[in-house]
C-alpha cells in the first residue's frame, strides 16, 4: 500500500496542536526546520537535544553540579521543556541509549490516557508534573518500525516526511532549488544530492578560484557531470532553450533491455511517431518518471509543459512523452544508473 505524504502545511499544522509527534523519512528534508517554525508560530520557547548511543539520560533529565563548597542540581532541557510547557525536539531519536529510552518512557506519558496525574521522580528528591503546553517532536531518517514498541505507542502520530521543506529549498539560490526538490535516498543512490549538499555546493562555488565544477567534484564526486547537466537543463528548460531531437539527427544511445522492452510497448501504441529514436527516447522517460526522476515540474497554472514545444498537459506523463528530447532522457538514465 502506497504511503500517504502530506503537504508541509499540514504537517506544521498538526505540530503546533498536537503533545506529540514523530517525523520520520530522509534526512535533510527539514524535519527540525518545522519544528522550530511550530515553536515561533506559537510563541514558544524550545529546546533541541540530538540523541546518540552515548547520550546520557542524564543530558536529558538533568545533574549536580558543582558551586563553591556545595553540589546544586540543574534541570536538564527535557525537564526544563516539560515544567516550563516549551516545545521539546529530540533529534535521532532512534539512536537514543537505553536509558535515555527509561527516561523518555516517563517523559512522554500522557497524562489524558493515563486517567492519573502524570509525574517524573528527579535524582535531587523533587517530584515534577508536566506544564499542560508541553509537547515533544521527535525526528529521525529510518523507519518508524525502528524504535521500540514502547516508544512507538507513545507516538501515535508518526509522519512520514519526503518532501524537502519549502523554507529550506527557499534558501537556496534560485538555480538550485528545481534540483534540490528531488530528494534522493542514502540507501538507493551513491552521494544523494540532498538540501545540505546543496546548500555546500551553493557556498563552495562562489568561492575564488574554485568555481561550479570543482565544488561539484567535491561535494558529489563521481556524481558531479550529471548533477552539473542536471541544472543546465533544468534552467535552459524554464529559459525555453531545450534543443530538440530531430530525425536524421546523431543516433542515441542502444537502449537496455528495461528500455526496449519498454519501447515495444509505447511502439504499439496509437498515436506516436514509430521511429526508433523518438520511441526510444520516449522509453527513457517512461522510466524516469516511473522511478521517480521525472524532471516535468508542475507550471503556475497547474498544468505539466512539455520541455520541448511548450504544450501544456493536464497530467506528467503525457508531458513526459510529447516530444523526444535527448538530453532529459539521457539525464535521467544516468540518475537510475542505466547509461
Amino acid at each position: 500500500m502506497a504511503t500517504q505524504i502530506l503537504p508541509w502545511n499540514i504537517i506544521e499544522a498538526v505540530e503546533r496542536g498536537a503533545p506529540r509527534v514523530l517525523l520520520y523519512g530522509p534526512p535533510g528534508t527539514g524535519k527540525t526546520t518545522s519544528a522550530y517554525n511550530a515553536a515561533s508560530t506559537l510563541g514558544k520557547s524550545l529546546y533541541n537535544v540530538t540523541l546518540s548511543d552515548e547520550t546520557p539520560a542524564a543530558e536529558l533529565r538533568g545533574h549536580f553540579v558543582p558551586m563553591g563548597t556545595e553540589w546544586r542540581w540543574m534541570h536538564g532541557p527535557a525537564v526544563r521543556a516539560y515544567l516550563e510547557g516549551a516545545v521539546l525536539v529530540l533529534d535521532e531519536i532512534d539512536k537514543a541509549s537505553q536509558d535515555c529510552l527509561d527516561f523518555l518512557h516517563g517523559l512522554l506519558n500522557d497524562k489524558k490516557l493515563a486517567g492519573r496525574p502524570v509525574q517524573i521522580s528527579l535524582p535531587n528528591g523533587e517530584t515534577i508534573s508536566p506544564h499542560d503546553d508541553f509537547q515533544v517532536i521527535a525526528t529521525m531518517n529510518g523507519e518508524i518500525e525502528d524504535l521500540p514498541p514502547a516508544l512507538q505507542d507513545r507516538f501515535a502520530i508518526a509522519i512520514e516526511v519526503r518532501n524537502p521543506h519549502p523554507d529550506a529549498i527557499a534558501a537556496l539560490p534560485k538555480d538550485l532549488q528545481s534540483a534540490a526538490k528531488k530528494v534522493e535516498d542514502y540507501e538507493q543512490a551513491q552521494r544523494p544530492a540532498t538540501l545540505r549538499r546543496w546548500g555546500a555546493f551553493a557556498l563552495l562555488r562562489e568561492l575564488p578560484d574554485v568555481g561550479a565544477e570543482n565544488a561539484a567534484k567535491a561535494i558529489f564526486a563521481h556524481r558531479a557531470g550529471e548533477l552539473l547537466d542536471a541544472i543546465k537543463f533544468k534552467a535552459e528548460a524554464k529559459e525555453g532553450g531545450v534543443a530538440v531531437k530531430v530525425k536524421g539527427g546523431t543516433k542515441a544511445k542502444p537502449a537496455t533491455a528495461v528500455m526496449t522492452k519498454k519501447a515495444a510497448l509505447i511502439r504499439g501504441e496509437d498515436g506516436f511517431c514509430e521511429c526508433d529514436d523518438c520511441v526510444e527516447g520516449r522509453a527513457w522517460d517512461a522510466y524516469g518518471h516511473h522511478t521517480g526522476l521525472s524532471i516535468i515540474e508542475q507550471n503556475g497554472s497547474g498544468y505539466y509543459p512539455c520541455p520541448s514545444c511548450g504544450t501544456e498537459h493536464d497530467e506528467v506523463v503525457p508531458a513526459l512523452l510529447c516530444c523526444f528530447v535527448e538530453d532529459r532522457w539521457l539525464i535521467e538514465g544516468r540518475k537510475v544508473g542505466l547509461v
